[in-house]
């Protein structure tokens, strides 16, 4: 009886430490991640929010102005503060942000975040997937080249509809493809998702994908998100990359560096 006590015992304990190793190997990108951005020599928050601040990339710049509050020495902050303050001002002219967004809405392109936004919102109320079919149509009876993914994504956008998320996710990811933002190999898994769901009836594998692209939005803010997903080529990528944005400082890291 004893024997077997301690037999249960050992296998008890090597179960535990298989365990561990299993954790462990499973948590290692996020820890070398983590390394790797301990590692980097000091960064200008400021410096790289008033780049960001010229180019009129409002979301961006206050991502890595909202990063240099939290890590950045405190003496830095009053600086900090001051930026972020001049971008919200500038970020909130109604007149620029209306023609950017109208813009954005009509044509589903533009640099800005409210263009972006206006490419979204309309993609949120059809229009924005019908304009892009009629688009591609176009370019189809001109003898051009036509996005298979932008018709996919419109295609499905209209027949698949179930949730906001879908959505809003889909409307991220057309824009990241028309402004050249999505790898190829991205596009190519993205395209097969969007098919199996078409002849399925079945929208969860592709409500994954959008849900996760929503989820990486929401946390380093679209304009954020299109610029991480140049880095991404799957969407079990994409998954882990909307994961690690919920982390502290996750959706600033990946911004930086992919």
């Amino acid at each position: 009886m004893t024997r077997l006590l301690d037999v249960a015992g050992s296998l008890l304990r090597i179960g535990l430490a298989a365990g561990v190793v299993w954790l462990c190997i499973n948590d290692l990108p996020r820890v070398q991640a983590v390394e790797a951005l301990a590692q980097l020599p000091d960064y200008d928050y400021w410096k790289e929010g008033e780049k960001l601040l010229d180019q009129r990339r409002f979301s961006e710049a206050l991502l890595v102005v909202d990063a240099g509050l939290r890590a950045a020495p405190p003496v830095q902050a009053p600086a900090l503060r001051s930026l972020r303050d001049r971008i919200e001002v500038e970020r909130s002219s109604w007149l620029v942000r209306l023609q950017q967004a109208g813009q954005g809405a009509l044509s589903g392109r533009g640099e800005s975040p409210e263009a972006l936004g206006g490419a979204i919102v309309a993609d949120l109320f059809v229009f924005g997937d019908v304009r892009d079919l009629v688009i591609q149509g176009g370019h189809a009876l001109r003898g051009e080249a036509t996005d298979p993914v932008l018709v996919a994504l419109s295609a499905g956008g209209i027949l698949l509809t179930v949730s906001p998320a879908l959505d809003f996710g889909s409307a991220l990811l057309k824009f990241a493809r028309r402004m050249g933002a999505m790898t190829e190999r991205f596009a190519g898994s993205l395209l097969r998702t969007i098919e199996r769901a078409v002849q399925r009836q079945n929208a969860d594998e592709l409500l994954q994908v959008t849900a996760d692209a929503a989820e990486l939005a929401r946390r380093a803010r679209p304009a954020g998100a299109v610029t991480i997903l140049r880095s991404v080529d799957d969407p079990a990528e994409l998954r882990r990359a909307a994961l690690f944005a919920q982390q502290e400082q996750g959706a600033f890291t990946l911004w930086l560096g992919g």
